[in-house]
């Protein structure tokens, strides 16, 4: 299953590490901006994504973005703690 993760916090990175011990195939990480950021480096360091796949949440509005999605062809998107 392809996942999109969008994650912040403590708990979020608890998230990002559970699902890189299981194997999981994460395509895509979505975290808060800087001012609003709580263990993003963290959470990035967790999933080790090329850098490409890993977008702030501002970034959601933009159409790129929304293509990018569609072309990662993702099953499901998790949300922890991003809100």
């Amino acid at each position: 299953m392809r996942i999109i993760l969008f994650l912040n916090n403590w708990g979020g990175w608890q998230v990002a590490r559970w699902l890189r011990e299981r194997n999981e195939d994460i395509v895509g990480l979505v975290v808060q901006p800087e001012s609003d950021e709580r263990f993003a480096r963290q959470i990035q360091d967790a999933l080790n994504l090329p850098v490409d796949r890993v977008w702030r949440a501002p970034e959601l509005r933009e159409p790129e973005t929304v293509a990018r999605f569609n072309d990662l062809k993702p099953d499901i998107g998790i949300s922890g703690w991003f809100g």
